[in-house]
C-alpha cells in the first residue's frame, strides 16, 4: 500500500513537467517549413516581449506571401519584357507592388502557437483564389476602360479633343495594373488590347 502511495505522488510531482514539455514541442511548420503547391505560404515570427508581437509576426508573415508573388509576377513580366531600362523596370515594379496589395485580402491565418519567449503565425492564400481573383478583376478594368475608351472615342466625334484625351488617358489607367499580359475587349467586332 505504501508503494502505491509513493507511486501516486511521485506521479502527481512529475505530471506538470510532463504535460508542460508535451505542450511545449514546437509545430511540424515552425521547425520545417511547409511545402503546398495549393498556396503561397507566409510565417511569421516575433518576441513575445514586444509590443504588439502578434501584428508584428503578422505583417511579417504577409510580408513573405508579397515576397513571393511579387517574384512570381516579375518573373513572368521579365520573360514577357527582355531588354527593360531602370524606368520600365520602376514602372513594372510600382505596378506589381499595386496588384499584390489589392489581392492580399484573402490571406488566412491557418495556425499559430507561442512559447515564453516568441510567438509564431502560419498565414496561407490559396493560389487558384488568387489567380481566380485577378482575372475576374481583369475583366471587371477591361469593361470599364472599354467604357471610358467608347466615351473617347465619342469625343473624337464630337470634335472634343480634351475630353477625348482625358479619356484614353483613363482607359490606360484603368487597365494599368494588369499590362502584363494582354488585356484583350471586343469593340465593334474586333479583339483590341
Amino acid at each position: 500500500m505504501r508503494q502505491k502511495k509513493i507511486q501516486t505522488i511521485l506521479f502527481l510531482l512529475f505530471l506538470p513537467f510532463f504535460i508542460y514539455s508535451q505542450d511545449n514541442k514546437k509545430p511540424g511548420w515552425i521547425i520545417n517549413r511547409p511545402i503546398d503547391n495549393e498556396y503561397f505560404i507566409g510565417i511569421g515570427q516575433s518576441n513575445t516581449y514586444e509590443d504588439n508581437f502578434r501584428k508584428k509576426a503578422l505583417d511579417q508573415a504577409i510580408e513573405e506571401i508579397s515576397a513571393q508573388i511579387n517574384v512570381k509576377i516579375e518573373s513572368e513580366t521579365y520573360s514577357k519584357n527582355i531588354e527593360r531600362d531602370s524606368e520600365v523596370d520602376n514602372y513594372f515594379e510600382n505596378i506589381i507592388h499595386s496588384r499584390t496589395k489589392n489581392q492580399l485580402k484573402n490571406i488566412e491565418i491557418y495556425a499559430n502557437w507561442s512559447d515564453k519567449d516568441f510567438y509564431w503565425v502560419y498565414c496561407r492564400l490559396s493560389k487558384k483564389q488568387y489567380y481566380e481573383n485577378i482575372r475576374l478583376e481583369r475583366k471587371k478594368k477591361a469593361e470599364m476602360s472599354l467604357q471610358y475608351f467608347k466615351t473617347a472615342k465619342q469625343n473624337n466625334l464630337d470634335n472634343n479633343i480634351a475630353d477625348e484625351i482625358l479619356n484614353y488617358f483613363k482607359a490606360f489607367k484603368t487597365i494599368e495594373e494588369y499590362i502584363d499580359e494582354p488585356v484583350l475587349i471586343e469593340y465593334e467586332g474586333e479583339n483590341i488590347n
